[in-house]
């Protein structure tokens, strides 16, 4: 994405560099509050989220990440939701993969709700992101990245064999 320029790998100390810096840009700049008293405002990230987000990001030397899936837990009203979201935004806007495939997904309909309404909500409230994206009921499309779409699926909804998924966020 453009304006996210800079160092692509990043960290001090440990074998392995993080693209992590990238990302919490990317969330910085692009990602708002979607709910509460901070509706609309920049997702600024807390330093337990960036560091966490520097881990998950790590890329072993043959260029590859490091981790191929991640779990956040914590408890209710930490902000997973939100986080989710915007982690989600990132696969499907700035991660570099040609026609991204991001599904949203959780074992019912409401669930799966949750942290798609909240990818859906930042970006019809960020001036940056709705330039960018079409919001539908369940799915988010990037005319400028032909064929990338966030898409909502639970699983008791049936046939969603087939996908070929860049990154995946579920609840």
């Amino acid at each position: 994405m453009r304006g996210l320029e800079g160092p692509v790998l990043s960290g001090a100390g440990g074998r392995f560099p993080t693209r992590g810096d990238l990302v919490i840009r990317f969330i910085e700049r692009y990602c708002v509050h979607v709910d509460g008293e901070w509706l609309g405002t920049p997702f600024l990230l807390r330093s337990w989220q960036k560091d966490m987000i520097r881990e998950m990001f790590r890329i072993r030397p043959d260029g590859i990440r490091r981790y191929r899936w991640g779990t956040i837990g914590l408890p209710k009203k930490s902000g997973k939701t939100t986080l989710a979201a915007a982690l989600g935004l990132y696969f499907l806007l700035a991660d570099e993969e040609p026609a991204a495939m991001v599904p949203v997904a959780a074992a019912s309909e409401d669930q799966a709700d949750l942290v798609f309404g909240a990818a859906r909500r930042m970006c019809q409230l960020s001036p940056r992101l709705s330039a960018l994206t079409e919001c539908y009921e369940r799915e988010i499309l990037v005319p400028s990245l032909p064929g990338s779409r966030m898409r909502r699926v639970a699983a008791n909804a049936g046939l969603n064999d087939g996908l070929n998924i860049s990154a995946c966020v579920i609840d």
